[in-house]
C-alpha cells in the first residue's frame, strides 16, 4: 500500500529481474504498470482483464527489459480507449539496440505500440492520460541512462518509478548506448530538488527506498548533487 491509497503490486520478471509495478488508484477507476518487462503479459492480463477502468501503461524507458511486453500487453487487454501507452519520444531511438539485446538474453521484442509520447526536455511535465483521470503523476525527464529516461512521480502516493536512473545504494550505468554521465548527473540534480524526502523510491530493479535515506547514503547521489554547488 503507498500513501493516499493507491495500491502498489510488484512483478519481479524477465531475465534481468525487472520490477514490474501495478498502481491502482483508491477509487479503482485506473491502473497504472510501470515497466512491462519479458513475461509480463501473460503475467497481467489475466488480472487486468476484468478491470473496468482505463489501463495506462508507464514506460520509464525502452530498454528491452523494461518494455518488451508493452506492446503485447495493450493488444491483450483491448487496446484504446481502455488501453493508453505512454513513453518519452526520444527512446524510440533505442528499439533497435533493444532487440538485439533481447534476441542475446533469449527474450521476445516487440516495439511499443504508443499512444501518447512525452516531449519534455530536462524538465518537468504532468502526464496527461492520468491526469484526465484525476491521477496526479509528473514525468521528470531523467536522461542519462538512455536519452528519454524518465521518473514517473506519484503526488498523492508520495512514490517515484525511477526506472534505471536511482536504485537503492546506486545509480544508473551510463556505458551503454545513448548513456550520457553528466546528464545523469544532471538528472540525479533534478530528483534531489523535485522529490520530498519522504518519497518511497521504486526502482527498476532491486528494493524499495526513499529519497531522504538515498540522499544520506548514495555516495554517487550525493556527489552528484555536491557537484552542483559552488
Amino acid at each position: 500500500m503507498l500513501d493516499g491509497g493507491f495500491i502498489l503490486q510488484r512483478y519481479v520478471l524477465g531475465p534481468l529481474n525487472t520490477n514490474t509495478y501495478v498502481v491502482t488508484d483508491p477509487d479503482g477507476r485506473v491502473a497504472v504498470v510501470i515497466d512491462p518487462a519479458p513475461g509480463a503479459s501473460d503475467a497481467l492480463t489475466p488480472i487486468l482483464k476484468g478491470f473496468e477502468g482505463k489501463v495506462i501503461i508507464l514506460i520509464t524507458h525502452a530498454h528491452f527489459d523494461h518494455a518488451s511486453d508493452a506492446a503485447r500487453l495493450r493488444e491483450s487487454l483491448g487496446g484504446p480507449p481502455k488501453v493508453t501507452c505512454v513513453l518519452h519520444e526520444l527512446d524510440k531511438a533505442m528499439y533497435r539496440i533493444s532487440e538485439e539485446a533481447a534476441r542475446w538474453f533469449g527474450a521476445e521484442w516487440e516495439d511499443p505500440v504508443v499512444d501518447e509520447y512525452l516531449t519534455v526536455r530536462e524538465g518537468v511535465e504532468p502526464v496527461k492520460p492520468l491526469e484526465e483521470e484525476g491521477v496526479a503523476v509528473l514525468a521528470i525527464h531523467t536522461p542519462g541512462h538512455t536519452p528519454g529516461s524518465v521518473t514517473y512521480y506519484f503526488l498523492d502516493a508520495r512514490a517515484a518509478f525511477t526506472g534505471d536512473t536511482l536504485f537503492k545504494g546506486t545509480i544508473g550505468r551510463t556505458d551503454f548506448p545513448g548513456g550520457d554521465p553528466e546528464a545523469m548527473g544532471a538528472s540525479l540534480r533534478r530528483l534531489a530538488r523535485e522529490l520530498p524526502p519522504e518519497t518511497r523510491v521504486l526502482p527498476g530493479h532491486g528494493s524499495p527506498t526513499t529519497m531522504g535515506r538515498e540522499l544520506r547514503e548514495n555516495e554517487a547521489l550525493r556527489r552528484a548533487v555536491e557537484d552542483s554547488q559552488p
